[in-house]
């Protein structure tokens, strides 16, 4: 974060007032707003833009300070809690997201679910499916388990909900890699491999009769050095491929098939739809509907025809679909170096 002190007027009313953290530290904040204030009063600065740059100053310690009540601030900071035990915990993390069922905080090491007193049932059911994961042998064990959520704590605490799952360290969150890049658009050549290791989970729930039924940009974390993708959100929703199901993310309503509220039983090929829907939002359509791929004549056609199609039954089909699709658009599969520096996401 630059000196503060040194921005212009339009500097700081280039900042949106909802985004206290790209302006003041958290540890910081008191003592460096009082100084901005004190600077850019209007009764002692006579800029004719220092009226308008105090003014926002006041919106976003406000914003600042709620933030900060409420254990919200988007920024480097330590999560706190008592579980019902009376053992305190503190998490320091980097970043912090609303989900539908509370809140998120990313930390190098771990991601920190805080999920709302209501929604209890389906803490529960998250907390189930994650320990409820079973490996066949120790090859699937040794491919799949470091891909999947690993329990650090599951407690009720006086914030609500608590489940802490591991990350490995240069994981970063797909949404917000997405909302870093320009366009928040992925190149396809690296939305060919979030689709890649994708399937191959899918391949891992499809043979364990697992429906995730949550998989989203906000529920995969990724190493866009190594390239490997981590489901470790979005278990609230899990089921029993079968059963039926408890709940379904508004996000995932507008892609999946109507029959799915129909009968409103888990199926293994939504969550391979999901695999496409993400793969559409990698591709730079926050719709999820795909058209707007059709315009871009930059993507193979392919690859857009793939993740505009309805899945296969089977997991085993799906994935030998894909990388026949894939290697129609770039022949020989090769290991892509993504240069994007996203150093400050890490």
């Amino acid at each position: 974060m630059p000196n503060n002190l040194k921005l212009s007027a339009a500097e700081i009313l280039q900042i949106d007032y909802n985004n206290p953290e790209k302006l003041f530290s958290l540890d910081g904040f008191l003592k460096e707003f009082m100084r901005l204030r004190k600077k850019w009063h209007p009764d002692y600065n006579p800029h004719p833009q220092a009226n308008d740059v105090f003014q926002h100053l006041m919106l976003m310690a406000e914003t600042a300070k709620a933030r900060i009540a409420t254990n919200t601030w988007n920024g480097k900071a330590a999560l706190q809690y008592t579980t019902t035990d009376d053992k305190t915990f503190r998490f320091k993390y980097r970043a912090m997201r609303d989900f539908e069922l509370g809140k998120m905080y990313i930390g190098s090491k771990h991601v920190i679910y805080v999920i709302d007193s209501k929604n209890k049932d389906l803490y529960d059911n998250g907390v189930k499916a994650i320990k409820s994961i079973k490996y066949d042998n120790k090859k699937f064990k040794g491919q799949f388990q470091p891909l999947l959520p690993k329990t650090i704590q599951a407690s009720e605490t006086d914030i609500g909900y608590v489940l802490v799952v591991s990350k490995p360290k240069n994981a970063v969150l797909l949404q917000e890699l997405l909302d870093f890049l320009p366009d928040n658009t992925l190149p396809p050549k690296h939305t060919a491999w979030v689709l890649s290791s994708m399937y191959n989970i899918a391949i891992f729930l499809n043979h364990s009769g697992i429906t995730h039924n949550s998989i989203l940009a906000s529920t995969i974390f990724v190493d866009p050095q190594e390239h490997a993708c981590y489901l470790l959100g979005g278990w609230w929703y899990s089921v029993k491929e079968g059963d039926k199901l408890k709940a379904v993310p508004s996000e995932l309503i507008k892609i999946l098939p109507k029959k799915l509220f129909a009968d409103k039983l888990a199926k293994t090929c939504y969550d391979r739809q999901a695999i496409k829907a993400v793969g559409i939002n990698c591709l730079g359509d926050s719709t999820l509907g795909g058209s707007k791929l059709l315009f871009n004549k930059d993507l193979p056609k392919q690859i857009v025809n793939w993740v505009r199609t309805p899945s296969l039954d089977s997991a085993y089909e799906e994935y030998d679909g894909w990388i026949n699709a894939l290697e129609d658009s770039y022949g020989e599969r090769k290991f892509t170096e993504f240069t994007t520096d996203i150093s400050q996401l890490i």
